[in-house]
């Protein structure tokens, strides 16, 4: 018996159980016989025995008034929730994601001497620079070479 009310208790947070078995769970954590593993849910469904249907209320003993046909089913809106959420936190990553791609970032941007510089000039002028001094100080590979081998 407990099992049942366990998938019941499964089913009902799926949103997948009928106004009946509802009541149905209502009646039972309303008594005293409640299982051990379902106790911690027992003040829960008591608050869930007390809400509101349109202009009827759910009791959790004796007879309660018929449920008109123009109440939502607690599936439709537990789908339409968990499409709300999915679709907001895509609404946010894409803004995260178009803010930084569109930060501006600076287009030239060395360490000079230890120094942080995005100064284009500045950049420019060390590069060129270090490449005339790498150019004017690049040795003679033929006469390395015959050094080498010349014995």
């Amino acid at each position: 018996m407990m099992t049942d009310y366990k998938k019941l208790v499964d089913r009902f947070f799926d949103g997948e159980t009928t106004i009946e078995e509802e009541r149905q769970l209502y009646r039972y954590f309303n008594g005293e016989d409640v299982s051990e593993e379902l106790n911690p849910l027992q003040c829960f469904f008591k608050d869930m025995a007390a809400v509101e249907l349109p202009n009827k209320v759910i009791t959790p003993l004796g007879d309660a008034p018929a449920i008109t046909e123009t109440a939502p089913t607690r599936h439709k809106e537990v789908k339409l929730r968990r499409w709300m959420g999915w679709a907001a936190a895509a609404i946010v990553l894409l803004l995260f994601s178009t803010y930084l791609m569109f930060q501006r970032q600076p287009d030239y941007e060395a360490y000079i001497y230890g120094r942080h510089s995005t100064n284009r000039t500045e950049v420019m002028q060390v590069v060129n620079s270090n490449l005339r001094s790498t150019a004017e100080a690049t040795p003679d590979v033929d006469a390395q070479l015959k050094d080498i081998f010349a014995d």
